[in-house]
This record gives C-alpha cells, structure tokens and sequence, in this order.
C-alpha cells in the first residue's frame, strides 16, 4: 500500500502508544490506547480519549473504572496506571499516569498539523491484535463547526479499541488522537489541541516536540585484504557503527560490498551473517590470480565496505 512504513517505523510509532486494559465491575475488560506526551521522573502521561476511560451507564447505573493496566510495547508486563481526575469531555481528552522503572525518552514524536488528502495511520489495540495499524487518509482538516477536530476514512472499519491511539502522517510525525468512529470513518483530536490542553492542566508535554525522522547512511571499511596468486583469503569481519543516543539512532538495515579490488577472482560474499544491532559479522572470500609461466602478475587486495542505514530523530521542521 502506497505511503506504509517500513518495519523500523513502525516500532518507533508503536513504542509511543501503550495498550490500556479497562476493568470496570459487571463489564468484561475493554482495551484502549494512549499515546505518551511526557514524564516527570519516573512518572510518565498518555493521552487518551476520555470515553475510554470513564464510568459507562450498564443497568441504568453508572459502573465506574476500578481499575487500569497499562502495557509498553514489547514488554508483557501489564502495569498499575491512574485516571488522572482532570478531563475534558467535549474533546474527549484524558490522561492516565504510569511509574516506569527507568526513564526513557524513546517515547519522543514530532508533532504536527493534520491537512487534508494526508496519508495517515493509527496505532491501536483492536480484538483483532495488539499495536495493530490502520490506515487511511484526511477527509476534513476540520470538523462540522469544530476545528479542534479533523476527520478521515479509509479501507476497512476502525474497530474498538483504536480509541485514544495516535494518528501519525507519513514522516511518522503525530497528528492527533482517535477519539471515535463509525465504519471506516472516524474523528481525531489534533495534537495541537491535545498539547494546549494539557498545558493548562501542568501535564507534561516534553515528548511533544518539532521534530522528524530521518534517514542517513555511515560507512564501515575494513583494513586492506591482501592476497598472493594461487592462494586464498577467506574469513569474517567484525563491523561496527556509533550510535547517538540523543537522536534515538537506530540501524534499520546493513549491506556490504567489495571496495578497491585489484587482481583477484571466485569472490564470495561479501555476506552478512548476524546482525545485533550496531554490530555486524561479515562474511568474505576471494582467490589471487593464477600465476603463469612468468610467475605471479602480482597480489590482490580488496576492502570491505559495510554500509550502515541509521534512522533517527531530529529536532526542527
């Protein structure tokens, strides 16, 4: 499908929404999304839609949240989160409040402005798979007298459970929040609104940023690889590449070649045999050239070129 992301980007957008179990008394458990804005400490926010986490009426009674777990992405660990009391359901705003055992700012998005015709994705908890994504694209950057909220359609029905998860564009920056739905059509919150709001109730926003992903490459070389006529030189190489955290860089692929061969034949490779990471193995091979009745026409030697596609997160439009 035209404008879906690779795997790498994804992991980034589902990294900074967390799945949500609701557990109310008489209702089976229900699940919903938030996204991460901010964290103070150890104590860390995401936004979610309201409705997802407040009392429903069952019985002509109100059968309020008794509780919230909240699961990261890639962690089974289901933890204990609070409903924080401040909400807002015009907009369908709220936040619930987690304690991490470390802090982390992986949780860090670019922000920006939905338009319309945009391509966009959500990531979300459906019945149908965790951290699932739909997509589609912006009908109105604005609703029916309403410019806090935009609206969009798409292929299949946005299903239960999408419900405060992240609306993200192509360059994987956050629109808004999934707030409702009918079918394949649905409501989102603006980030801008989200993030005004949340100003005014001291919540923090520090993973709220202007920012974007981007793509760069950095090269690995290998010492020169020497080798004598008739003989062989085979082997693995150990590659490597920094890594900045503060740009949350990660390698999303590897690739290498032969660089300045000269006088050498039967090349193998070269291979990439294991990948963890910032650290590769490489696999290489080649022969130097048969020597003649005038002897050898001289040695070989090539270089092995590792390239290394890094994705990472910049501050700025």
């Amino acid at each position: 499908m035209q404008g879906q992301p690779s795997a790498p980007a994804l992991e980034k957008e589902r990294r900074s929404v967390a799945r949500l179990r609701i557990h109310r008394e008489n209702i089976p458990d229900e699940t919903a999304s938030c996204v991460f804005v901010g964290n103070i400490g150890r104590s860390f926010y995401c936004a979610t839609a309201y409705h997802a986490v407040a009392a429903k009426d069952t019985n002509r009674q109100k059968s309020p949240v008794s509780w919230v777990r909240l699961q990261t992405y890639g962690n089974p660990e289901e933890l204990g989160a609070d409903v924080m009391s401040t909400f807002d359901p015009a907009l369908d705003l709220g936040v619930v409040r987690v304690t991490l055992a470390t802090a982390l700012d992986s949780f860090r998005v670019g922000r920006a402005e939905p338009r319309a015709d945009q391509t966009i994705r959500i990531v979300g908890h459906p019945s149908i798979g965790d951290w699932s994504v739909w997509h589609g694209s912006i009908r109105n950057e604005n609703g029916r007298d309403d410019v806090s909220h935009f609206a969009y359609t798409g292929p299949t029905t946005i299903e239960d459970g999408f419900s405060g998860g992240g609306i993200f564009d192509a360059k994987l920056q956050l629109l808004g929040l999934h707030t409702s739905s009918s079918q394949q059509y649905g409501i989102g919150l603006k980030v801008g609104d989200v993030q005004r709001v949340l100003t005014s109730w001291q919540v923090p926003t520090n993973f709220l940023v202007a920012g974007r992903l981007e793509t760069v490459t950095r090269m690995w070389r290998s010492p020169g690889l020497n080798v004598d006529c008739n003989r062989t030189n085979a082997g693995t190489l150990q590659a490597s590449v920094a890594l900045d955290p503060e740009f949350d860089e990660r390698v999303i692929s590897v690739t290498a070649s032969y660089e300045n061969v000269s006088n050498i034949k039967d090349q193998t490779g070269p291979t990439i045999v294991s990948s963890q990471g910032p650290i590769v193995t490489v696999r290489y091979g080649f022969n130097g050239l048969d020597a003649g009745l005038f002897g050898c026409p001289g040695g070989g030697h090539a270089t092995v070129a590792v390239t290394f596609t890094i994705q990472r997160f910049v501050l700025g439009n």
